[in-house]
């Protein structure tokens, strides 16, 4: 929420035509990267074997689940979470 109250505010301080438009853009990104992030750890949840993996590359690796959070909240774009994160999903 806070995310996008920023950028909405971002948006709003500058003469951008088309505000309306380009947040609604934005927003719909948002949540199309937050169902792909909800759709990996179904994935991995639904299937015993790959969740045992995923919980124990998380484990050696607690900090690889920070990229995906960064992701979920909008602060970072799904293609810039490192290879090491998931490996560690991955078990790896």
């Amino acid at each position: 929420g806070f995310r996008a109250a920023s950028y909405l505010a971002e948006l709003l301080a500058g003469v951008v035509p088309g505000v309306e438009a380009r947040y609604r853009r934005w927003y719909a990104a948002q949540w199309r990267t937050r169902w792909l992030v909800t759709a990996i750890a179904l994935g991995l949840s639904g299937s015993p074997r790959l969740a045992r993996r995923a919980l124990t590359g998380i484990g050696r690796h607690p900090d690889a689940l920070e990229p995906l959070l960064e992701v979920n909240s909008g602060f970072r774009g799904l293609v810039s979470v490192p290879l090491r994160t998931w490996s560690a999903l991955a078990g790896v």
